[in-house]
């Protein structure tokens, strides 16, 4: 039969193991939660520096400004898919570029749209009238000239 002491000695080590199991947990929960809100950020982050290069892009007319938010969402969809899609690089077309990457290059290369200063200037003369088309005319030319 167990001393009475070695009893208390076992309770008071479950009850000590228990204490460090509930420690341990709740310092997990703790590191857990702080890893998330670190992913958060990183996420919040990443997709501000994506959006702010969409709207360089509409800044200087390479894309229109109504597309700001869906190629935002596409290039941050790109930049977390696991495995990443990969292109050949114009450079060197052994070396595979991950899929943002080679899109954030190509839209960086994009001719302007238009120069929008030119419909923005009040200024301006207007455009010159230009005469209606009578295709009614042309038509009766053609069943002429037969």
């Amino acid at each position: 039969m167990p001393e009475p002491t070695e009893t208390i000695d076992l309770a008071a080590r479950e009850a000590a193991l228990a204490y460090q199991a509930a420690s341990l947990a709740a310092t997990q929960a703790d590191l857990d939660r702080r890893a998330a809100e670190l992913a958060a950020q990183e996420d919040r982050a990443r997709r501000a520096a994506v959006i702010a290069f969409c709207e360089g892009l509409a800044s200087e007319t390479r894309i229109h400004p109504a597309a700001v938010p869906a190629l935002a969402e596409i290039l941050v969809k790109l930049e977390t898919d696991e495995p990443a899609l990969c292109f050949a690089a114009a450079e060197d077309p052994e070396t595979p570029q991950a899929g943002a990457a080679w899109l954030k290059n190509f839209l960086s290369h994009l001719p302007p749209l238009v120069d929008l200063a030119t419909f923005a200037d009040k200024n301006r003369a207007p455009a010159p009238e230009v005469p209606a088309l009578n295709i009614n005319a042309i038509y009766a030319a053609r069943r002429e000239a037969k």
